[in-house]
Order: structure tokens, then sequence, then C-alpha cells
């Protein structure tokens, strides 16, 4: 999802991205622009630095981010089994689960402790920082916040995997009716080829 994007799902009532009210965080799309204004580093002399410093804090926070989400992933697995939810309940289901996500965890975390190999022989301080910045960071947000809001570490018998789950189930019965199908091939019908290419995409 792109900033623009982000940011219209935070501030405007868009059902597709988020639904907020209009006022409830009027600083993210002035967020959004500054962080925009960032792009005019590059207008130096050194501008492959630069793009070298973005390139490893980028790397460096897609990988943290997506071994996070293989670390959610094997909780929640943990969370199903241990309260005894039975899988064939669920639409979607991996059969490889949670071994995937344990494979996910491994890979992402070699890349992280390897994503500044370059920087060590010779020594390269400013490449260091870049690559092992977003690590040093994640690790003190996720500290700062767990102490913040003393917050517990919850164990998979307790955590809350029903919270919003019928009212899914309720805009699920909607969505997949006859009647609903119906009207969507309808209005598909209507739309011109490229418009209905583009949906489809999506």
């Amino acid at each position: 999802m792109n900033p623009c994007r982000w940011s219209r799902s935070t501030v405007c009532d868009d059902p597709r991205l988020g639904e907020r009210p209009a006022d409830s965080n009027n600083n993210t799309v002035l967020s959004v622009t500054l962080l925009s204004c960032v792009s005019f580093l590059v207008t130096s002399n050194n501008a492959i630095q630069v793009f070298d410093w973005f390139v490893g804090l980028t790397s460096a926070g897609l990988v943290i981010n997506e071994t996070a989400t293989y670390v959610v992933v094997v909780h929640w697995h943990h969370a199903i089994v241990a309260q005894k939810l039975p899988f064939a309940s669920l639409p979607y289901k991996s059969p490889l689960a949670p071994y995937t996500g344990y494979w996910g965890i491994l890979i992402g975390v070699c890349i992280i402790m390897t994503l500044g190999f370059d920087t060590f022989a010779p020594w390269d301080t400013k490449g260091f920082i870049t690559s092992y910045f977003g690590v040093g960071y994640f690790v003190v947000l996720f500290v700062a916040w767990k102490v913040w809001h003393r917050t517990r570490w919850i164990p998979s018998v307790e955590a809350d995997i029903w919270t919003g789950k019928a009212e899914i189930d309720e805009e699920c019965l909607v969505w997949e009716s006859e009647e609903a199908r119906e009207k969507e091939r309808e209005r598909r019908a209507g739309l011109k080829v490229w418009k209905r290419g583009w949906e489809a995409m999506w």
C-alpha cells in the first residue's frame, strides 16, 4: 500500500482500506507529506550514498516485518491448538503449518543477521548502522511498548481469537449469498473491458 492510500485510509471513511472518522488523526497526511520530502536528500552529490542508506534501512524493515508476521502465524496456530478449535472449521488451512512459520522465522533471522555482512571486512561504521539500525529500533520499540503499556505475553490458551469473528461471519453471509453474487455479476457486466480487467487484478 502506498503512503497516499495509507493516509487516506486513516483520515477518510474508506471501507476498503480501513474506517476512521475524518477528524481522528489529521496528522497522518502531514506526516506522510513530510516523509516524502526525504526524497530531496538525493539532490546532493552523495545521491548514491543516500540511496544505499535507504536501501539498507528499508531492507531491514521489510525482513523484520515479514519475520514478525511469521511469529504471529506460529502463535496463531498454537492458540488454535491450545483452545481445541478444529482445523476443519477453518475456511483456509495450510497443510504444513506451523512448520512453514518456523521455516520463515529461521530464514528471516538468518537474513537479518547477514544484512550487513559486507560492513565487517573492511569495517564500515555507516554501513553497519544503516544495515542494523532497523533491528535495534524494532527491539527498542517492542520493549518500550511492553514496559510503557505494561502488557504481558499472552499464553496460547488465553489468546483472543474470537473478537470480531461474529461480525465477519455475518458480513460473509451477506457478500457470499446468491443474491449478492448476482448483483456483482450484473455490476461487472456493465463495466468496460479494461475496468473489469483492472478490478480482477485486485
